[in-house]
């Protein structure tokens, strides 16, 4: 048995690896360490995470090419193992895009088929026409592509996304384990021809956005019911137009919404509310009149980014594409304030955070092209101390 001074000097070896290892990035502003996810080819671009610290994206490459990849837990893309491939192996076009992983490492987005046609897919492996095809919408024309896409998938496998149907853009949501079916998996509407959903939760309650009475509204189901009008607008922040891009477990939903003013503003509700202009508008970074919320985590954490121009159209998607930022206990921070910088890195976007606060979007670094980043916390120096602290006293119950 080691003596207590072995002991002793083999936690003082210990406690300098671990202050020798965090102390570079320790400091007061420095919240994040970043990881440079790399390429299959082309810009990159991170659109989720799930806990495992799993990233799913896309990049685009010589050619108008788009190689989809998911990564190992808190690794940059490997080629060798990481694409996840094309229904259409030699047409890897625009036409390939990942949205959504969860927990089981299932992946959702749309693929190119053989015909042109555009499929949903979800998969925990290289995609597969038999095994991972969602399905696709109805042919508009005789020469037009059919469309869906998968936004967004919970830990059932449930998935969520929308198809071009009879009556423009129609949401749906799958059961796990069964290909998308238009009859009974649309979600209606809350009045219009366009409706859109982009986040999904363990209970099966979808979040997107519908129009009404030519605006669009933001929209919350209840667990695996389709939209009702009467209870599920979830209203705005006073202005004409609002969308939903994220929800937790609790059912709290974020996304963009216009004030009285016209001024479209990151919103985050209270648990299965709707959105309340006193006390769900998230506000703008210093020198940003327009911001949108992308992603939320079960610690009511959010990330999403802003732009200068206040009037700009909240975007199909959740994107802004200016300066990234997270949310959380009251206040808004720009996440390019919260990393070294030194790193080299320009944070654009950011898509996705899980619940250990691990956050995904894409930036530039050093001046490059646009490449998808992990950013993980760093503990803070309280936090190391208390390791320490806590360290020493166990040795001395010991001694």
């Amino acid at each position: 048995m080691a003596s207590s001074r072995g002991r002793f000097l083999g936690f003082l070896v210990f406690s300098s690896i671990l202050v020798g290892v965090i102390s570079p990035c320790a400091r007061a502003d420095v919240m994040y360490t970043v990881l440079d996810l790399g390429t299959l080819g082309g810009e990159s671009y991170a659109s989720g995470v799930n806990n495992l610290g799993q990233v799913v994206g896309y990049c685009f490459g010589a050619n108008n090419s788009c190689h989809m990849f998911r990564t190992g837990p808190n690794q940059p893309i490997n080629p060798a193992t990481d694409d996840l491939g094309s229904f259409d192996s030699n047409n890897a076009n625009y036409g390939n895009i990942a949205y959504g992983i969860n927990d089981l490492g299932q992946v959702v987005g749309y693929t190119s088929a053989p015909n042109g046609d555009i499929h949903a897919f979800r998969t925990n492996s290289p995609i597969s026409l038999l095994s991972s095809d969602l399905g696709t919408g109805a042919p508009l024309g005789p020469a037009e592509p059919s469309f869906a896409q998968a936004c967004c998938i919970n830990d059932k496998g449930q998935a969520a996304g929308d198809f071009l149907g009879s009556n423009g853009y129609e949401a749906f949501r799958t059961p796990s384990g069964r290909a998308m079916d238009p009859n009974l998996d649309d979600l209606g509407s809350l009045a219009g021809r366009k409706t859109m959903a982009f986040g999904i939760n363990n209970s099966g309650q979808v979040v997107g956005y519908s129009q009404l009475q030519g605006q669009d509204h933001a929209y919350r189901t209840l667990p695996n019911q389709a939209i009702n009008p009467a209870t599920d607008d979830l209203g705005t922040l006073g202005g004409q137009n609002s969308k939903a891009y994220g929800i937790n477990e609790l059912g709290q939903v974020v996304g963009g919404a216009q004030d009285a003013n016209g001024n479209a503003h990151a919103f985050r509700t209270a648990p299965n509310q709707p959105i309340n202009a006193k006390t769900d508008d998230l506000g703008v970074l210093p020198g940003y009149e327009l911001s949108v919320a992308a992603a939320i985590n079960n610690l009511g954490q959010v990330v999403g980014g802003c732009d200068e121009t206040a009037f700009t159209p909240i975007g199909s998607y959740p994107t802004a594409q200016e300066e990234p930022f997270i949310y959380g206990n009251g206040v808004m921070k720009d996440l390019n304030g919260l990393i070294d910088p030194n790193s080299g890195w320009r944070l654009v976007d950011a898509q996705g955070i899980n619940d250990l606060g691990q956050i995904v979007g894409y930036g530039y670094y050093k001046g490059g092209m646009q490449e998808a980043y992990l950013l993980t916390p760093v503990p803070e120096p309280a936090v190391v101390a208390l390791l320490v602290l806590g360290g020493l006293a166990a040795l001395r119950r010991r001694a």
